[in-house]
């Protein structure tokens, strides 16, 4: 039989065999150092369009994420200054109680009362004017909370000098359920409790109750307020965003990740197969036809 020489047929069809090996080979290697089953077009066509527009519902829905999470940020640092407030208010209308049972307290006690009623205040007004996300007032001056769809919520500003506005003749309710405010009664709030104010615990006692305790419910409502924008809005959609984008991930992976035992088992059979025609290539067999022909 004619051995295999330059120009024949066997070696020609052992070189074509041989570059498909080699072509099998270099596509094995270069999926398993990419991740990627598909690393151009022409790899498939079909499943890159797929993948590219899941990559774009994916950026969109990630950048939303992150636009959700800053505005939960804000939620809390607003949330936080608010229950900063709360307590302060809460520990303001202690000595409020302790300021109106006069039995026992001396003028200097409750002097050192209206002096540490000032000093909570003014913390107050501290908080309340110095709470700001990256330069934004959050609560002198209201703000709103993006919701990543577009739209958003906007928190009414929280002001110290404007809470607990009540009546400073206390309005009687009638048998039938209605109000009655007195003619001569004006409205107070929470800066007529500083000292030299109508409602000091000096002056009156019982007035700056009824003002720290509805302004510790003004500041209670707003902070109700701002927990469920975190709860009811914020929170479900980013857990919506994280399950879309965890089912849109597995998704464009199944059509664009390459499977790494397939290609590993790829890149041996390959291998093999490329040695295998180089052998025959160089050896002189009898039966090389034969051989060429199974290696294909």
């Amino acid at each position: 039989m004619k051995p295999i020489g330059l120009g024949s047929g066997p070696i020609n069809t052992g070189l074509r065999i041989l570059g498909q090996n080699m072509a099998e080979r270099d596509t094995a290697l270069e999926r398993l150092s990419t991740g990627l089953r598909i690393n151009r077009a022409s790899d498939d066509p079909a499943g890159l369009i797929s993948s590219e527009a899941l990559s774009a519902a994916l950026a969109s829905l990630e950048a939303e994420g992150r636009a959700l999470e800053r505005s939960q940020a804000v939620v809390n640092t607003a949330e936080g200054a608010i229950a900063q407030i709360s307590g302060l208010l809460i520990e303001a209308e202690g000595l409020a109680v302790a300021a109106a049972n006069t039995a026992g307290t001396s003028e200097a006690e409750r002097e050192a009362m209206q002096l540490e009623m000032d000093s909570i205040l003014q913390t107050i007004d501290r908080i309340a004017t110095g709470t700001e996300f990256n330069g934004q007032k959050l609560l002198t001056g209201g703000f709103s909370v993006p919701l990543g769809d577009g739209g958003s919520e906007y928190v009414e500003k929280l002001d110290p000098s404007s809470l607990g506005e009540v009546w400073d003749i206390a309005p009687e309710e009638t048998e039938d359920g209605d109000i009655i405010v007195d003619p001569d009664a004006v409205r107070v709030n929470l800066s007529d409790v500083f000292s030299g104010g109508v409602g000091s615990l000096l002056d009156n006692p019982e007035l700056a109750q009824r003002i720290l305790t509805q302004a510790r419910e003004d500041v209670t409502t707003q902070l109700g307020a701002l927990g469920a924008i975190g709860k009811n809005t914020i929170a479900p959609r980013l857990a919506g965003i994280s399950t879309q984008i965890e089912n849109l991930t597995a998704s464009r992976s199944l059509i664009r990740d390459a499977d790494f035992a397939e290609e590993a088992a790829r890149l041996i059979r390959a291998n093999i197969k490329t040695d295998a025609s180089l052998a025959a290539l160089s050896a002189g067999l009898n039966n090389q036809g034969r051989v060429l022909d199974l290696l294909g």
